[in-house]
């Protein structure tokens, strides 16, 4: 059994040769605890927010998952596509996780009121990236559908105490914007929140719709740049870190900011995806597709990480051959 620091060293050394068969395990690893949420956004597939005992990870498979990825993995992301804060054996398995000497961290709505969990969460060193999509209690909640938006407001200050009072670093925490037409002209007022709260991380994302949607930024490109723009004097007003996450549609107002484009994929090598039900893939954005190379509950991983599914997608990924439904990431993504 090699150890985290030379998997790392082997699992690079195997992407920048181009390797499709690898020795080294992932060092991303990202697990889908369940699709249960209690929100139902405008931009999501949900029609409502009813709860589905079926779509929650067992306890028993999570802990198979921990003890086979995480001896290797240097950072662990307990998120998928619902809200893990919300399960009842929530706190069982952030006990479970700390056993292990991983970067854990979640994306989360932080819709629920429980001040010691998040500051369990704060003390574990967990980072946290907060879904924040609006500056007023009336745009918040009509797009975050199910969330209040005092009580967000109000965890957003009780972890940053938190993290003051046990000295962690206030880049743990993060705002994460899905940009879109029904909170464009709210940007400036998300930052200037996060400024007086003491948030210094915001990540910008443009919301992905089908073609022809009116809430799609390529519409109103004007008003990007604009309230971009805004949004970043704010910004530096209060010493906030503003990443775009992906391309906003604006080149002119990208290349004036400098953003570099990362245009070499690097997660068929690197990350790895474990859904709910044991199911295996490649990349956490292609979670909405059947990416599926094998699952926990009938193969080994050794099986699965090096079958004929997965070399073929790290031998296309970077040739026109790759899978269309890589072709946005490379186009737009800046990672």
């Amino acid at each position: 059994m090699i150890d985290k620091e030379s998997n790392k060293l082997i699992n690079t050394e195997e992407f920048e040769s181009n390797k499709v068969r690898l020795s080294s395990f992932p060092t991303n690893i990202f697990i889908e605890l369940t699709r249960n949420c209690n929100c139902y956004c405008r931009m999501c597939f949900r029609k409502n927010n009813s709860y589905r005992n079926e779509l929650d990870m067992s306890f028993e498979l999570f802990k198979k998952a921990a003890d086979i990825f995480f001896p290797y993995a240097e950072c662990v992301d307990l998120r998928g596509f619902g809200e893990s804060t919300i399960l009842n054996n929530w706190t069982e398995i952030v006990d479970y996780v700390l056993r292990y000497d991983c970067k854990f961290g979640i994306f989360t709505n932080l819709s629920i009121l429980d001040e010691q969990m998040w500051e369990k969460l704060v003390k574990s060193n967990f980072w946290l990236a907060v879904s924040f999509d609006g500056a007023t209690k009336k745009t918040y909640e009509f797009i975050r559908r199910g969330a209040k938006f005092n009580n967000v407001i109000h965890n957003l200050r009780h972890l940053v105490l938190c993290l003051k009072n046990y000295g962690k670093p206030i880049s743990n925490l993060s705002l994460v914007v899905t940009v879109q037409k029904m909170n464009l002209l709210e940007l400036p007022g998300i930052v200037r929140i996060a400024g007086e709260i003491g948030i210094r991380r915001i990540r910008l994302n443009p919301v992905r719709t089908m073609p022809g949607d009116k809430n799609s930024l390529v519409f109103y490109k004007e008003q990007v740049l604009k309230q971009v723009v805004q949004a970043l004097k704010i910004a530096k007003e209060f010493n906030i870190e503003v990443s775009f996450q992906a391309s906003l549609g604006i080149l002119a107002l990208e290349e004036s900011l400098g953003i570099k484009v990362q245009k070499k994929c690097r997660r068929p090598w690197s990350n790895l995806f474990i859904y709910y039900n044991g199911d295996i893939g490649p990349c956490d954005c292609l979670i909405f597709e059947p990416f599926v190379f094998g699952n926990l509950h009938k193969d080994s991983f050794e099986e699965i990480w090096n079958n004929v599914s997965y070399r073929l997608f790290r031998e296309n990924v970077h040739s026109v051959n790759r899978m269309d439904s890589c072709k946005w990431c490379f186009e737009n993504r800046y990672y």
